[in-house]
């Protein structure tokens, strides 16, 4: 019960150590000498193609678009060593200052004698593009004593991203330009055609229906005090013959 609230005790104290030490390694200068340690780090990028790797360019990280980095560090030391922190920052090329610090990550990764353990790590800017330089720091331990070592020093080249024509936003811009002119075109067409061709507006007389008086087409009959003259027309035209049957319901 003893040792382990000893142990317990040490482990607070020694991350009480390790954090202010942490805080200042991502602050000083990134060609400062460190305490050499026997092991190997290796840093790749896993999403970079091949060939693009092989070339001399920088290596590349969009805005907004996370970066994959894997660190591989091999031990050669003697005894098993601890890797505390891993962090980064970026650094201005021609004033040789810092002006970005990356994320911190806590690993307390334990890394006996001969073995390798694979780090991953991630990179996320929103920044101009500009070429700036990339230092990675590493905390290690190392019968219980605390160094730093550098893990990747040298160029990247920040990118905005590519512009794509059926990126949501864009669309969205596009349909908020449209009817803007739109707008503004109805607007303008309805202005001028109104300056150049005023309507103009109608009298209620004008525009009421004046009744057509119907004119009687020569030949047809004429009235005489509101009687027909019957006179031109033949008599076996006025009074029609009638059927028997029809003389009977008239008798009745």
């Amino acid at each position: 019960m003893g040792c382990s609230y000893l142990l317990h005790s040490a482990l607070l104290l020694l991350s009480a150590i390790v954090v202010p030490i942490s805080a200042q390694l991502f602050q000083n200068d990134p060609n400062a000498t460190s305490r050499n340690m026997n092991i190997t780090v290796d840093v790749t990028f896993p999403d970079d193609a091949p060939a693009e790797a092989s070339r001399n360019a920088p290596v590349v990280i969009v805005n907004g678009i996370p970066k994959k980095v894997n660190v591989a560090i091999v031990n050669y030391e003697e005894v098993t060593i601890g890797i505390q922190f891993l962090g980064g920052s970026l650094w201005n090329l021609e004033s040789n200052s810092n002006i970005r610090n990356l994320t911190q990550q806590v690993l307390e990764v334990e890394l006996p004698k001969g073995q390798k353990v694979d780090l991953p790590y991630t990179i996320l800017v929103d920044m101009h593009p500009k070429n700036l330089r990339l230092n990675l720091q590493m905390v290690l331990r190392s019968e219980q004593r605390l160094v730093t070592a550098t893990a990747y020093n040298s160029t990247v080249s920040i990118a905005e991203q590519p512009m794509s024509l059926l990126d949501p936003q864009l669309l969205f811009l596009y349909l908020i330009l449209l009817s803007s002119i739109a707008g503004a075109g109805h607007w303008a067409y309805n202005y001028w055609l109104d300056t150049v061709n005023p309507k103009r507006k109608r009298s209620p007389r004008a525009a009421a229906v004046k009744p057509v008086r119907a004119e009687s087409p020569v030949g047809t009959a004429t009235s005489v005090e509101g009687k027909f003259d019957e006179s031109w027309i033949p008599e076996h035209h006025i009074k029609r013959a009638t059927s028997p049957k029809a003389r009977g319901k008239a008798a009745k």
